[in-house]
C-alpha cells in the first residue's frame, strides 16, 4: 500500500499523532546545548523546548511564532546577545515519513545581516546530531522549489522523497554523523 502525503499550507506534512517531548527528551536536549561546539561558536546556541515563553521582541516581526513553544516543538537558534540572528522552527511526528518518528523543519530564517556566513548548515547540522540522540528517525524539509535553503539540503545529502517530490528527507538511522561534525568543523574555521 502506497502512502499519500497531503502538502498543507507553509509546507507540513498532514500527520494524525504529534510527538509530545518527554522529559528524557529535554534532558537529551539541554545537554547537546551546553556542549556541542562549546569553545568553537562565535554566537550564543539557544534550543527553546516546550512550554518555553516566545519573547516575540527577540523574532523578526514578519513571524508569528505564537506565545508558547508547543509541546512537539523546538526553537533552535543563534543569538548575538538577545537578538536572535537564525533560527530553525522544528515539530516532531510520532507517525511521520514512514510512519516513523519524524523531525519537520518547518521554518527557517536568519537576519541579512547573517547570511551566508554558514548559520542555517550549522544550526541543521546541530539538530541532526540532536536527532540522532533522541532515536528519530527521519528529518525532513519541504522548500518552496525556489527556496535557498535546497543548496543547504543538498550539501547536507537530503534526498527526494520519491512519492512526493516536494519532500527532502534525511533518514537518520543512515547517516554517518562523522561527516556532519566535519562539515560543521569546517563551517566553524570559517566564520
Amino acid at each position: 500500500m502506497i502512502k499519500k502525503y497531503k502538502i498543507i499550507y507553509g509546507g507540513s506534512i498532514n500527520i494524525i499523532l504529534k510527538y509530545q517531548l518527554n522529559e528524557n527528551d529535554i534532558e537529551i536536549i539541554n545537554i547537546l546545548k551546553n556542549t556541542i561546539f562549546k569553545d568553537k561558536l562565535k554566537y550564543k546556541l539557544d534550543i527553546l523546548i516546550p512550554n518555553t515563553k516566545i519573547n516575540k521582541n527577540h523574532f523578526p516581526k514578519s513571524i508569528n511564532m505564537g506565545k508558547k513553544v508547543k509541546s512537539n516543538q523546538i526553537i533552535i537558534c543563534f543569538k548575538d546577545g538577545d537578538k536572535i540572528i537564525s533560527f530553525l522552527d522544528v515539530h516532531f511526528q510520532a507517525n511521520g515519513l514512514n510512519n516513523k518518528k519524524t523531525a519537520q523543519i518547518n521554518y527557517g530564517w536568519s537576519n541579512s545581516n547573517y547570511r551566508r556566513q554558514g548559520f542555517s548548515k550549522l544550526l541543521r547540522i546541530i539538530l541532526i546530531q540532536l536527532l540522532v540522540k533522541l532515536q528519530v528517525n527521519y528529518l525532513i524539509s519541504i522548500p518552496y522549489q525556489s527556496a535557498f535553503s535546497n543548496a543547504i539540503l543538498d550539501y547536507l545529502r537530503f534526498e527526494t522523497y520519491q512519492e512526493n517530490d516536494s519532500i527532502r528527507f534525511l533518514d537518520i538511522n543512515k547517516i554517518d554523523s562523522k561527516i556532519y561534525l566535519e562539515k560543521a568543523n569546517d563551517i566553524l574555521s570559517s566564520i
